[in-house]
């Protein structure tokens, strides 16, 4: 497993970016900002102008890439290029890129992902801090690059209160340190199964995100969901399950007009919708 590292020892370091997407650019951004070196590799025959002005290579991926003390693998790559299985025999760190920004930020995170509904309950997760008047940042795979609000936060040296982050299969690929106070797992169907060889693959890239909670991280599941229910444990004190089925002994329990909090087999209505 890779080493947490920090801003002082990636001080002039080289760190290639497979892929020039959004996560990719900002990604290079953040590096620049902490005095490290960028370099991108993109497949296709053009790059954006915002990261023209640091080293790159375009129209494919070659052994540049292997003189790198980190590689940050873009969500849209697949793990499966042969320059990524060279860098593995030459035990070059890959990491995804929400992995890396999290090492420069101590901003509590709240991780959402599911095959289904992971947009719309980070924005209500979002929405729901600024109601309470919370400072409160949505991004990740909604469109907003992670090492993009922790760059602003590194540059403008104030904090929000709270990281909501929806992840996906591809960003949750490559996480060794990345540890949310909160996650939650939504729902798991078959999915993106292009990009996996079988839909096993594809759960154990959205289970990474339970892997990968320490306590006291909360892991927040749903308990009708027959793959989540396999490896989540009502009995354990970090795991909050919800669910429609009171029998699932769900902590919080839906129905179509109210949601309950139970507790000793005891309701109390939440919220009505």
């Amino acid at each position: 497993m890779i080493e947490k590292t920090n801003i002082e020892n990636l001080k002039n370091k080289k760190i290639a970016i497979i892929g020039a997407g959004k996560s990719g650019i900002a990604a290079a951004h953040l590096i620049n900002y902490l005095d490290a070196l960028p370099f991108i590799s993109e497949s296709s025959k053009s790059i954006p102008e915002s990261c023209r002005q640091f080293d790159h290579e375009i129209g494919g991926h070659t052994d540049l890439i292997l003189d790198s003390e980190i590689i940050i693998i873009s969500p849209g790559v697949p793990d499966t290029l042969e320059i990524i299985e060279l860098a593995k025999a030459k035990h070059i760190p890959i990491v995804s890129e929400i992995e890396f920004a999290s090492w420069f930020t101590s901003v509590p995170i709240l991780a959402v992902t599911g095959s289904n509904g992971k947009t719309t309950t980070t924005l209500l997760l979002d929405a729901m801090f600024k109601s309470a008047e919370l400072t409160s940042v949505a991004a990740g795979n909604l469109g907003i690059p992670f090492s993009e609000v922790v760059l602003n936060e590194l540059k403008l040296g104030v904090s929000p209160d709270v990281y909501v982050l929806e992840v996906s299969s591809f960003q949750l690929e490559h996480i060794n340190h990345f540890s949310p106070f909160i996650g939650c797992i939504l729902n798991v169907r078959p999915d993106h199964m292009d990009r996996y060889e079988n839909f096993q693959d594809y759960l154990n890239a959205k289970l990474n995100l339970f892997k990968a909670l320490k306590e006291p991280g909360w892991f927040v599941y749903n308990a009708d969901d027959p793959y989540l229910s396999e490896y989540a444990s009502d009995q354990n004190p970090y795991h909050i399950p919800f669910s429609l089925n009171i029998h699932n002994r769900a902590l919080f329990l839906l129905n179509e007009s109210k949601a309950y909090y139970t507790k000793n087999d005891q309701k109390d209505v939440l919220y009505f919708y």
